[in-house]
């Protein structure tokens, strides 16, 4: 290849990339994502309120796209789903956040417990 030249030729256009967006034929059943709205809800009890709230608000969009992509409406499952994919990233993103902070919660409590012991170690009682 010279300088000068496209990397890539696409469609025999030299120069021109084309891409083709996935998109998702109208009969084709759209993604539920219940089992990561399902796994955000068991984690959210745990480390965040706010997860285990858009957790189940994305668990009701999951099982509205499933019972619209049973019905065969598949718009509307297609619609439920994006909200349940939005939802669950959003969660998901909180939850990382979350244990982050209780990670780091943790390691200073921790470092505090240990200095307070060691500070313990070195006062003498003169009695």
């Amino acid at each position: 290849m010279s300088p000068g030249q496209p990397a890539m030729q696409v469609y025999g256009q030299p120069g021109v990339t084309v891409l083709q967006p996935v998109v998702m034929q109208p009969g084709t059943p759209s993604p539920t994502y219940k089992g990561w709205s399902i796994a955000n809800l068991v984690l959210g009890i745990f480390f965040n309120l706010i997860t285990m709230c858009l957790a189940i608000a994305a668990l009701v969009s999951s099982i509205d796209a499933e019972n619209h992509n049973r019905m065969g409406n598949f718009a509307a499952a297609m619609s439920s789903s994006r909200s349940a994919r939005s939802l669950n990233i959003a969660g998901t993103v909180l939850l990382v956040i979350g244990i982050v902070i209780a990670i780091i919660i943790i390691a200073v409590v921790l470092g505090t417990a240990a200095a307070v012991v060691a500070n313990a170690n070195q006062i003498t009682v003169i009695g």
